[in-house]
């Protein structure tokens, strides 16, 4: 048995694993939170995904309050939304007079941008939730599943984030103290200087936490070149943060245990980033293997945990009836008979969504050559670049003929905003100086300008929206199909707009009431106008005629669970659903391999489960080798629209392994 990997040392008290979505993440975490609570470990593992699967992968409800799961092992899907609520309702008194001390600006309106301005505040709250704990001293040990990749950076960048939010309070705060000190020649601290100081050292504890050699980072992977290029974009990250990073997971690798083609060349397929990994890494590697079965439930978790340890995995081929072949039909081409301004794929990550969205760009941009297509992708981790194994980035390049790319950066939008703001209130308070206006105004100018950091959470990601928005009203394209981020921060997305909207008319009405004393015409037109951006992004979303949302799921457990909720929010949000993409199912094989049996047998049952949904149903195969590059894209395509199955991918059907046979004797 090898040596087991840095994370299981009983000197850590704090453990987060993340990575691209679909990776394993909350496996890998479950698993480990199980085997060091063996140990005797009190241990507390915990989730900051909006998208919960700790419950579905203990096969246990756990929810937002502390719930046992085992001897020495608890559970907490933490509910941030709650968290704030409960912030904002102990400390409004607090905030709203260090508001109406620093400002002549309405206490109402600076509030409500407060309110729904904290930047990063659900996961800020998820942190201080645990580090309240880890006071407490109840819990020997806190292991954290985060949300995918660009969310999971956000996370970690929410401390420098929120201390802008408190920093402008402490600016209105420090008008009042300048007042008290002139007029009463000293001042005295007061409960308000008491809420600013916990903030701020709350802050600088949850830096010592992520930084502490007690805390350790285990990215997880899995051997594609997406997954592989995700995790050096987050190793970076973690480089650049002092985060302790000492092993890498490599998650699902197949093995050849069989005589079967189809394992043996997914495989084949996958040794390459393997061995780049092991290679280029200066952390140890841990290679997993993919189990025949899916790993939920304590009993499969603790299997998990030993291979994880370093336990060599023997598996031990079974005899399996081969069950009967399925004809499944394609339902997308449906579609291509609507005339769709907006196409949306999004659900859990790793199931697809990306693949699916670029292999349906150049699907519909070849049968349609007099139609111009924008693949718009508006997930912080972009994965757009990689699935057409070429770069992309945030200009809108061109891909074919009549298909175009665009991985807009949500932050470039808002530093945009920023730059125009900030430009126009030097301008505006340098004329008043000029002018010799009697009036105290740096604390005034200081107040307006820190105002423009104070945008609501995911406002860069509505930003990158009315970029879409913009787009359609040019008439350039006649399709744009949206790229978008994992089902937690997809509903996020889908409610945005509605909070921008609050923002925005807080934000104007502040604006506006300022005009008695600076002229900052040309920031209220485009505050302005980004509103009647924002509502016609609400509208465009909520079209049916032009818009149409597919979701796009694996037949696993987790995946299933995840589906259940989207399908549940999209209902809510108004927006468009008819079709359901299930991805990944393993095709029956030529041979009788027991092991590709095993797996199809248990995702029949969860296509049973989304079939109860009652939306149109489309099944894809999982492919023997990675879905990159536009020749992969367009057979990719080709299938999924219901145009046969091409032989060259590579499905596991009869025809394809004697090609190969008769390749092979030559």
């Amino acid at each position: 048995m090898k040596e087991e990997p840095s994370f299981f040392s009983d000197d850590l008290k704090l453990i987060f694993f993340g990575g691209k979505g679909g990776v394993g993440k909350t496996t890998c975490a479950a698993a480990t939170a199980l085997r060091l609570s063996e140990r005797g470990r009190n241990t507390l593992i915990f989730s900051t995904d909006p998208a919960h699967s700790l419950s579905d992968s203990f096969s246990i409800h756990i929810g937002n309050k502390i719930t046992p799961i085992k001897n020495n092992l608890y559970g907490l899907e933490i509910d941030s939304g709650e968290l704030i609520e409960e912030f904002m309702k102990e400390n409004e008194i607090t905030i709203t007079e260090i508001i109406d001390r620093g400002t002549y600006l309405d206490t109402d309106d600076i509030f409500k941008m407060l309110s729904s301005s904290l930047p990063g505040m659900d996961e800020y709250m998820a942190i201080l939730k645990i580090r309240e704990l880890m006071r407490e001293k109840e819990y020997d040990l806190f292991i954290s599943d985060t949300a995918p990749t660009g969310h999971t950076i956000r996370l970690l960048l929410t401390p420098g984030l929120m201390d802008e939010w408190v920093n402008f309070l402490d600016k209105l705060e420090d008008k009042h103290r300048y007042i008290a000190r002139t007029f009463r020649g000293r001042y005295v601290k007061d409960e308000t200087d008491a809420f600013l100081e916990k903030m701020h050292k709350d802050l600088r504890m949850v830096l010592q936490i992520f930084m502490d050699s007690k805390t350790e980072f285990v990215p997880v992977t899995i051997p594609e070149a997406m997954g592989v290029e995700e995790t050096a974009d987050l190793l970076s990250a973690l480089q650049n943060l002092k985060i302790n990073v000492r092993s890498v997971i490599i998650n699902r690798a197949n093995l050849a245990v069989e005589e079967c083609d189809f394992c043996t060349r997914r495989a084949k397929d996958q040794i390459k980033y393997i061995k780049d990994l092991e290679k280029w890494m200066r952390y140890d590697v841990i290679r997993v293997p993919l189990f025949p079965h899916e790993i939920r439930g304590l009993e499969r978790l603790s299997e998990f945990s030993e291979v994880l340890a370093g336990k060599p995995y023997e598996y031990k081929p079974t005899v399996e009836k081969r069950p009967r072949k399925i004809k499944a039909k394609s339902r997308l081409k449906e579609l291509l008979e609507k005339e769709l301004k907006v196409l949306i794929f999004g659900g859990k990550g790793g199931v697809g969504k990306t693949t699916t969205a670029s292999a349906s760009g150049l699907y519909i941009a070849r049968r349609n050559p007099e139609k111009k297509i924008l693949i718009f992708s508006t997930d912080p981790a972009h994965s757009l670049s990689d699935c057409f194994n070429l770069h992309i980035g945030n200009t809108i390049t061109k891909i074919e003929d009549n298909l175009y790319g665009l991985e807009r950066d949500a932050e470039e939008a808002m530093d945009e905003f920023r730059e125009k703001y900030i430009e126009e209130i030097k301008e505006a308070f340098d004329a008043l100086a000029d002018r010799k206006i009697s009036i105290d105004l740096p604390f005034d100018r200081d107040i307006l300008q820190r105002l423009k950091e104070l945008t609501p959470p995911g406002l860069d990601e509505i930003m990158a929206l009315m970029k879409m928005v913009e787009l359609m009203k040019s008439s350039e394209y006649d399709l744009i199909i949206l790229d978008t981020a994992p089902t937690g921060h997809t509903i996020r997305l889908l409610e945005l707009p509605d909070i921008a909207l609050e923002w925005f008319d807080a934000f104007s009405r502040i604006i506006y009431k300022y005009r008695g004393l600076v002229s900052l015409k040309n920031t209220l037109r485009f505050i302005l106008d980004k509103k009647k951006d924002t509502e016609e992004t609400i509208k465009i979303l909520r079209s049916e005629g032009e818009t149409e949302f597919v979701v796009v799921t694996i037949p696993e457990a987790m995946s299933v669970f995840e589906t259940e909720r989207l399908v549940s929010e999209l209902k809510k949000a108004e927006i468009c659903l008819e079709h359901v993409i299930i991805n990944g199912i393993i095709p029956i094989p030529a041979t009788e391999c027991s092991f590709c049996i095993s797996q199809l047998k248990n995702q029949r049952e969860y296509v049973k489960e989304l079939r109860k949904l009652g939306y149109k149903i489309t099944e894809m195969p999982l492919f023997e080798h990675e879905i990159r590059g536009i020749d992969m894209l367009a057979d990719f395509g080709k299938v999924i629209y219901g145009e046969g199955r091409s032989h060259k991918m590579g499905i596991g059907n009869k025809l394809f392994g004697f090609l190969k046979f008769q390749k092979d004797k030559k």
